[in-house]
């Protein structure tokens, strides 16, 4: 009994920190909107990763739905010749971006093949906003 007491108390203290995201703020935003970008770990892992774009209002930080979102994954031609594959340009990566039933939250899922410095770029119509978040994959 006494060990189920504890293999309980440690589940409950775990699985809470298990499910808490790491915020990724943008260096530079522009437009009406603040967009911030939460990623589950940090690193990211090589392969599949989902992670959630969050949209408040600037000025009032109310959840604000967007529309026409575009995520522009990359890894400049630079960070690619650091990694050994000089000459092969710029990389990218497909994203996809959908709604969550949580207003102005976004998830986007994407594949980064390789591991280092990719640049995630969200920009939206209405209202106009832009952002550019440094995500680094091991």
């Amino acid at each position: 009994m006494k060990y189920l007491v504890a293999v309980l108390l440690v589940l409950a203290t775990v699985a809470p920190l298990s499910a808490l995201a790491i915020e990724i703020k943008s260096n530079g935003q522009t437009g009406s909107a603040h967009l911030v970008l939460d990623v589950p770990v940090s690193p990211l892992k090589q392969g599949k990763n989902t992670l959630t774009l969050k949209v408040t209002d600037a000025k009032t930080g109310k959840p604000l739905a967007i529309k026409d979102i575009k995520v522009e994954t990359t890894m400049t031609a630079k960070e690619m010749e650091a990694m050994g594959m000089g000459g092969m340009g710029s990389g990218s990566a497909k994203t996809a971006i959908s709604p969550t039933k949580a207003p102005g939250t976004y998830n986007l899922k994407t594949i980064l093949p390789f591991g280092g410095n990719w640049q995630m770029k969200v920009s939206a119509k209405q209202p106009s906003a832009s952002a550019v978040f440094a995500v680094v994959v091991k």
